[in-house]
């Protein structure tokens, strides 16, 4: 039961912190917060996936980091910039989730490897 528990409490904590974050139109401008949570969470999943808390429970990882990182706002808010005929800064949108993503994932493993 306090596994169940502490995953809702840590999806609950890391949807509060990605909403507070991200609030607020960015309308026809990139996303720079959205952008900013998804990368945080992808080097701190790097980080606790290779250093000595890589046996971080289910909790943390799954709940606490996925709620906090979100695909599906990445998805709306690039649809967002498309129907308001902003077709090149959501390709930029787009690439720069990808790639500061992933180098911010690879320094976080890197930094976690250390650890």
């Amino acid at each position: 039961m306090m596994g169940v528990l502490a995953f809702v409490a840590l999806a609950v904590i890391g949807t509060l912190v990605r909403a507070v974050v991200t609030a607020g139109p960015a309308a026809g401008q990139i996303p720079w917060r959205t952008l900013g949570v998804n990368c945080l969470g992808a080097f701190a999943l790097g980080v606790v996936m290779t250093s000595q808390l890589g046996h971080a429970p289910v909790a943390v990882t799954v709940a606490g980091l996925g709620s906090l990182t979100t695909f599906s706002t990445v998805a709306s808010e690039t649809a967002a910039l498309l129907d308001d005929g902003h077709k090149r800064t959501a390709i930029l949108y787009v690439g720069l989730t990808l790639v500061v993503g992933v180098a911010s994932a690879w320094l976080g493993l890197s930094i976690g490897e250390r650890l």
